[in-house]
């Protein structure tokens, strides 16, 4: 590997094995992805002495063991602006002493004790798509912090298969940049907050979380919507043979009444009758 090479994208193959450390002859390598392959190692901390690694995506791999640097000093990578570790089996912590040195990116500290980081700016021209906010992706426990609701340019925000449990920030409804959330395969509950930009979202974004209501998911939060229910065939039949026995008694009885009306003119005052029926039909008999 030549030192010039600027971008390495070897996601979604069948890599396996270990990072190759010839990696370090690249000290021109700001762009590594390695994410949807069977790569089992440990965390790559000798990747730090790149001294120009920008993103860092090692996703959806076999990575295992600790991502507490050793010596717990700090994480190293001082101009990672995009840092994706999700969907792996690392143990540990991140405090904020980790990252000290990571001058490209605003570190947050939330309520939580929990620790995201933030990055607005595309990486380069010909990847202008990494013009996003990118949060650090773990197998976190804990609240989706409420202070994500202020990030007023977020435009990406992907925390699906952690372990996050309570509600989602009712300010994520408003963020007008977001154009992308996934939540899904957690623990969360309570409504989906209703805003353009939430329910606009596929309903797969929000999946597997078994106590989430509200669109744009089928679950209301007073019950799941039931399709209109059809009435069965047979009492559409029975109601159609129970209207034709109404009109033929309807009608019968009409005739009796008639007849029986007709008998009792007739009766007492047959020149009433006769002025009904008309000299015609007189004629006629």
């Amino acid at each position: 590997m030549g030192s010039s090479l600027r971008t390495l994208d070897v996601g979604h193959n069948q890599l396996t094995g270990k990072l190759p450390r010839s990696l370090l002859n690249c000290s021109s390598l700001e762009f590594l992805v390695v994410d949807h392959n069977q790569i089992k190692d440990k965390f790559p901390f000798w990747l730090k002495a790149l001294p120009n690694l920008q993103v860092l995506i090692l996703s959806s791999n076999k990575f295992y063991g600790s991502i507490s640097p050793p010596g717990q000093g700090p994480l190293g990578f001082p101009v990672l602006r995009i840092f994706e570790i999700s969907d792996d089996k690392f143990t540990g912590s991140l405090p904020p002493r980790y990252f000290v040195s990571w001058k490209a990116s605003s570190l947050t500290m939330n309520e939580d004790g929990g620790l995201y980081m933030v990055h607005s700016g595309s990486m380069y021209e010909e990847a202008s798509f990494y013009n996003i906010i990118d949060i650090i992706d773990l197998r976190y426990k804990g609240h989706i912090p409420r202070s994500f609701s202020n990030l007023g340019k977020l435009e990406s925000l992907d925390i699906s298969r952690n372990n996050l449990s309570g509600t989602i920030p009712n300010g994520l409804g408003s963020l007008s940049f977001l154009a992308y959330i996934n939540v899904s395969h957690n623990q969360l509950k309570g409504e989906i907050p209703q805003g353009t930009q939430i329910t606009g979202q596929a309903k797969s974004s929000f999946e597997g979380n078994a106590g989430l209501c509200g669109l744009p998911l089928q679950e209301t939060c007073f019950g799941t919507i039931a399709p209109p229910t059809q009435q069965p065939k047979e009492d559409q039949e029975e109601e159609q043979v129970l209207n034709w026995k109404g009109v033929v008694i309807g009608y019968g009885l009409g005739v009796l009444l008639g007849l029986a009306i007709a008998q009792v003119i007739a009766s007492y005052k047959p020149e009433l009758l006769l002025k009904i029926i008309g000299p015609s039909k007189r004629t006629s008999r």
